[in-house]
């Protein structure tokens, strides 16, 4: 009778545990299925503005995500030299990213500078842009 009891409870156990895995397989793949998007607002600047010679030109806002993204690169792009004149990336994992970094214009000619944020929604090449352009004066 104890061998029997002993039977029964470990083929419970053995179901139970199938059962269990496979249920929380099938939410792991529910969730992974949903696509990340993101909300991008840079509040710090609008497009087109002017940056005088010398002056420190601020970059902050929020990346507010609908999961889990996985960083942001920053590239201030120099239209006149086409070299980028500021870069930074973060690869960090996190569903908000609070951005604020400076850069202190040094152009020697009037220049249009590009701003380009770009988050990385997944590790399957997903990304999300904003691009806006500022004056910048030697």
């Amino acid at each position: 009778m104890n061998k029997f009891i002993l039977n029964t409870v470990s083929i419970s156990l053995i179901s139970l545990s199938i059962v269990s895995c496979k249920k929380d397989k099938e939410h792991e793949e529910e969730h992974h299925d949903e696509p990340v998007t993101a909300v991008i607002d840079i509040n710090s600047f609008n497009d087109g503005d002017t940056i005088a010679s010398g002056a420190t030109f601020h970059m902050s806002g929020t990346i507010t995500g609908t999961s889990e993204m996985h960083g942001y690169t920053i590239v201030l792009h120099n239209h006149a030299t086409m070299q980028d004149v500021f870069n930074v990336q973060n690869h960090d994992h996190s569903s908000v990213y609070t951005i604020h970094e400076h850069w202190v214009n040094n152009v020697a000619d009037t220049s249009t500078v590009m701003f380009t944020l770009t988050t990385a929604l997944d590790h399957n090449g997903g990304t999300m842009s904003t691009v806006k352009h500022v004056v910048c004066l030697p």
